[in-house]
């Protein structure tokens, strides 16, 4: 991610960045250094989000901006369980995708007032979707048989649907925008 990150920024000659990895649980930046902390599709792989947006406003100066972008389940517990257990089966990787009020929560205990929350869902296809993480056929036939036999509100949350031989759902981001006071 950091090689694309830096190509992309040398195609548009951005010459006032720089890239380097670190723990999100544990950045490597003083406090309130920076105006903008953003995180995009990253968060539900964090083993603990709660201090990865700590973090976040930790090395956000006052009156700066924290943006997270990434998936959201509803805040039913059943159907987050169903959603995530669905998610793990695809990508181990993934820890937990959160509903939208625990996230501000998380924003609050952090010291960020939420000043814009905006969700959307966003249809995928899915097997490109199982393909990204080399999904085996059985690891596919597995998460089409959770999308099939989903509960009622999962199948709600995720509505998924069949095209010929394709097959279709949803999954839902927000965007959370939070001032750090």
């Amino acid at each position: 991610m950091l090689d694309a990150a830096r190509k992309l920024a040398n195609k548009r000659a951005v010459a006032n960045v720089e890239f380097r990895p670190a723990d999100a649980h544990a950045l490597p930046f003083d406090d309130s250094k920076f105006n903008l902390v953003t995180n995009r599709i990253a968060l539900h792989h964090y083993i603990n989000a709660r201090k990865a947006i700590a973090e976040m406003a930790r090395v956000c100066k006052r009156g700066g901006i924290v943006a997270l972008a990434d998936n959201v389940v509803p805040p039913d517990r059943l159907t987050a369980f169903y959603i995530n257990d669905f998610e793990k089966v695809r990508d181990r990787s993934h820890n937990w995708a959160y509903p939208i009020p625990r996230l501000q929560a998380m924003f609050a205990d952090a010291g960020l007032k939420v000043e814009h929350i905006e969700t959307f869902a966003k249809e995928i296809e899915f097997d490109p979707w199982a393909d990204r993480t080399s999904a085996s056929k059985e690891t596919k036939a597995k998460l089409r048989k959770m999308l099939d036999d989903a509960p009622d509100p999962v199948r709600q949350w995720l509505t998924p649907r069949h095209d010929g031989s394709k097959v279709f759902f949803a999954l839902h981001e927000a965007i959370i925008v939070g001032r750090r006071t």
